[in-house]
């Protein structure tokens, strides 16, 4: 059990296409910006289209960076969602 000494937030969903997520889904770009990041860093839960990636195994996180593998860079039309606890910034 973890206990945080710090207040924590959880975010409601933020996607791709204007929901907080920023970056160009055009199956090139597989770097994309958080509004905040993630504390603690296990925390981030990441969705593509329907499918959970995994951080070092769908993705990798630096600070408010995600960098998506090259085997799901998004595609047009895909969505990525994120939640995660964080400490607002």
């Amino acid at each position: 059990m973890r206990i945080f000494s710090y207040p924590l937030q959880f975010t409601d969903a933020v996607t791709t296409g204007g929901g907080g997520i920023t970056g160009t889904v055009d199956g090139v770009n597989r770097a994309f910006g958080l509004p905040f990041t993630p504390s603690p860093t296990e925390s981030l839960l990441l969705i593509w289209n329907d499918t959970f990636l995994g951080q070092g195994l769908g993705y990798t996180l630096a600070g408010k960076t995600v960098t998506i593998d090259a085997a799901y860079t998004p595609q047009t039309g895909d969505r990525l969602t994120a939640y995660c606890r964080h400490n607002g910034g």
